[in-house]
């Protein structure tokens, strides 16, 4: 009775390790999908400021994008999510 009784706690140990861990990456994949989608939106802006030699400034969902000669900035609300500087 207590061996399968050990057992049962080390099995409910480890699914329940393995369902912290499984929302950990859930989290840090959609973090990484977040600053991805950001950086791509960045790099859009950055071109159109390129093609054009004159500040752009876009509006894409949540997000404010800002290139200028010197820097790109992308902005949720106050917020600054990237700045790249020259």
């Amino acid at each position: 009775m207590a061996d399968a009784t050990v057992a049962l706690m080390i099995l409910t140990v480890c699914v329940v390790w393995f369902c912290i861990c499984e929302q950990q990456l859930q989290k840090q994949m959609q973090r990484a999908s977040q600053e991805i989608y950001i950086s791509r939106i960045g790099k859009e802006v950055a071109d159109r400021y390129y093609d054009s030699h004159q500040p752009v400034t876009e509006q894409r969902g949540k997000y404010t994008v800002r290139a200028m000669a010197d820097k790109v900035v992308v902005m949720e609300g106050a917020k600054t999510r990237l700045l790249i500087t020259k």
